[in-house]
């Protein structure tokens, strides 16, 4: 029994079919039977790091990996690969370089994926040709400075001519190896018997794999010796089967078919996960000149998965079958809500994207059902927040489909209600948070009634947000006298280096950007903000952790506010507002904190048009939350330096353009004006500027009417 599972349960074809014995005869390692019983030593157990999806591929990368042990191929050894551009090939080239081979030199017929092929390692140690080129005699020994190869694999899929592989063995070098993989190529090896004998090349075949070679591949796969990243997989469901084959036939043969019913249903309740409650760390430490550096540059997008979602209605819950879909083509695929489809959002999302597109074409709608969200939401461990959303990974694209099309409903006139003007209330929930992430676009995305800020990203780099529409609004009456949509931010960052924001409309109650501490290198550029503007901070709440926002630039950017006599709205401080705990800590985040040391530098403003806010331009050294702080306005030390603000134009609803509240402690510094023309609303006087504890100001003059300069 052992030798027959040894030989076919995992090195040949099991048939029924009419055409079986035919099979057998090109096969000869096989059954014609139903079942074959396999005693446990020879079935191969998949360690938690490797999925199903992988794990359906090893049949094709486990006939390489065989041949490639028959051929000895190991630390320092030389191969040549024929067919290179096929399944098998493919998985040579991963398994060679996991294997240490110094060389790897590949010959096969699809051009494009030659280029993709050599870019699986970037030192040279992979190199390919055309087998329309020829000449490989020549161009081996370029290689590999005049020698031959150690081994040659010879994997050419159907259509293959056995012409090339009589061709080939010249590149080998004597002692060395030939393994015949290619089972569908046509034709003969020819070669003379003098030659075959003066080559000193041992010619072998290899059928699939057995059980202790399929055992080590998975050790060493688990280990991440071997790198079967670059794999991307297509899906079909049951009721697709004929597409699926059709598609395997025309599709590039490195994608292997995987069936699945839940592929497309998805609403396999069996199988569907459950999204465990996140915490995004605060990592409170000493010194935070930038941001997270372990960023990439972007890497090509390929797809080869595809999964559509479509809403389960009546009110169920869309949260599983979402995170299903990313679940099978979160790596490499493409997930796609299509619109006009709203889906139903019951339960805290958390997702992983990875070299993968995110279609939110419809609208996902957050439940207002304020007692899971506050007892379920993820944990934001900065100002004891929360999210309903997160999403991390690397290489990602999130596209809405156009200007105000897809996106987020979060119903948030029920935390509105429930908060009625309290600022930072407890347990509201963020839209959507960006954690840990690098290489991230987000696209023509709309946020209606967001529960709290819209958009909180932390930990990452290298993110581009485009064409983004926020828009919450109170409804309710009871908030005439007050701002009910108080802390409905746009975005606020924290250890965020690099991101390029452009094109956004904003409507809310607070802050319509707002980078935390650690926010360095952004770009922001036509920015429409209705009830908040341009916020840095708060900074310094924390002591003993400094706070760092370094090269940011602004410019194109309109800030108006907008009061409802029947709904209220928010009063802004600024259009561009700079805001710093005061130098003594009193009360616990986030109403209380201070005491925080940094700095926040390099900052430049062109073209800010301000309508109706407090000031164009405020810097305030003593903010606070617990009253009794109100007593240390000079005793902050945090610095603020190195400003350049361009034609600031506009109106002020205070006499006051421009407001410089430094403190004693630290004074600002190097602040430079030019081209401002500020009125009063309601006198239409010129505003004039303030100074306190400011130093090296350029461009404007204490106590005097603001004119352009």
């Amino acid at each position: 029994m052992n030798k027959l599972c040894h030989n076919s349960c995992l090195r040949s074809y099991i048939t029924l079919n009419p055409g079986g014995k035919e099979q057998h005869k090109r096969y000869p390692l096989g059954a014609l039977s139903e079942y074959i019983l396999s005693p446990d030593t020879n079935i191969a157990v998949l360690p938690s790091s490797i999925d199903i999806n992988t794990a359906c591929r090893f049949g094709y990368i486990g006939t390489s990996f065989g041949g490639l042990k028959k051929a000895d191929i190991g630390p320092g050894k030389t191969l040549l690969i024929n067919g290179v551009t096929g399944t098998l090939g493919y998985a040579a080239v991963a398994i060679g370089l996991g294997l240490g081979c110094t060389k790897i030199l590949g010959v096969g017929r699809n051009k494009e994926r030659l280029a993709q092929i050599q870019s699986l390692c970037k030192n040279g140690r992979v190199a390919v040709r055309s087998s329309e080129d020829g000449d490989f005699a020549d161009w081996v020994r370029d290689e590999i400075n005049g020698l031959g190869v150690d081994a040659l694999y010879d994997c050419l899929g159907a259509g293959g001519d056995a012409e090339s592989t009589s061709q080939l063995l010249e590149c080998v070098k004597a002692g060395g190896k030939m393994i015949l993989a290619g089972g569908a190529t046509e034709g003969k090896i020819e070669f003379t018997y003098r030659t075959a004998m003066v080559r000193d090349v041992a010619i072998l075949g290899t059928v699939w794999f057995d059980s202790a070679e399929i055992d080590e591949m998975i050790d060493l796969i688990d280990a991440g010796v071997i790198d079967l990243s670059f794999l991307q997989h297509k899906f079909f469901s049951l009721s697709d089967v004929n597409k699926a084959l059709e598609f395997s036939n025309a599709a590039a043969v490195s994608t292997i078919l995987f069936l699945s019913v839940c592929a497309a249903e998805l609403e396999c309740a069996s199988r569907t996960p459950t999204a465990s409650q996140a915490t995004l760390p605060l990592h409170l430490g000493p010194t935070y000149p930038t941001s997270s550096s372990r960023a990439t540059s972007p890497k090509p997008h390929t797809v080869h998965t595809q999964c559509e979602v479509v809403p389960l209605g009546w009110g169920r819950d869309d949260a599983p079958q979402i995170l299903k879909a990313v679940e099978l083509c979160g790596n490499g695929g493409t997930i796609t809500l299509p619109a006009p489809y709203t889906y139903t959002i019951s339960s805290r999302l958390y997702m992983r994207l990875t070299r993968a597109r995110l279609n939110v074409h419809g609208l996902l709608s957050f439940t207002p059902d304020l007692g899971y969200w506050i007892e379920n939401s993820h944990r934001v461990e900065f100002q004891n927040m929360s999210t309903a959303w997160i999403m991390e990974g690397d290489d990602f694209i999130v596209d809405g489909g156009g200007w105000q099309q897809g996106g987020i409903n979060g119903n948030g006139q029920a935390w509105y209600g429930r908060a009625a003007g309290q600022s930072n209330q407890y347990e509201r929930p963020i839209s959507l948070s960006i954690f840990n992430s690098t290489n991230v676009s987000i696209n023509d995305f709309a946020f209606y009634q967001p529960q709290f800020w819209s958009v909180w990203a932390q930990d990452s780099r290298n993110i581009t947000m485009t064409n983004i529409y926020i828009n919450g609004t109170n409804t309710d009456p009871a908030g005439n006298s007050s701002n009910y949509a108080i802390n409905v931010d746009g975005i606020d960052t924290m250890r965020v280096d690099q991101m390029r924001l452009e094109n956004w409309t904003f409507q809310g109650g607070d802050d319509c950007f707002a980078p935390k501490g650690n926010s360095t290198n952004m770009v922001l550029r036509n920015f429409t903000c209705i009830g908040g503007g341009i916020a840095f901070g708060s900074v310094g709440q924390y002591p003993g952790h400094p706070d760092f926002i370094i090269n940011i630039s602004v410019s194109d950017i309109r800030v108006s506010q907008k009061f409802d006599a029947k709904y209220g709205g928010a009063a802004v401080a600024a259009g561009a507002y700079f805001k710093s705990w005061v130098g003594v800590e009193m009360g616990n985040p986030p109403q209380g904190g201070g005491g925080g040391t940094g700095r926040v530098s390099n900052v430049t403003f062109h073209n800010l048009i301000v309508e109706n806010t407090s000031q164009a331009v405020y810097i305030n050294k003593c903010y606070f939350k617990v009253p009794a702080q109100g007593a240390y306005c000079e005793t902050s030390t945090f610095e603020f330096q190195d400003f350049d603000f361009d034609n600031i134009s506009g109106t002020v609803r205070t006499p006051i353009g421009v407001n410089l509240n430094c403190s004693q402690a630290a004074p600002c510094r190097d602040l430079k004006f030019s081209e401002v023309s500020l009125r009063q609303s309601e006198s239409n006087k010129t505003a004039i500027t303030v100074f306190e504890n400011a130093q090296n100001v350029f461009g404007v003059s204490e106590g005097n009417p603001m004119y352009s300069s």
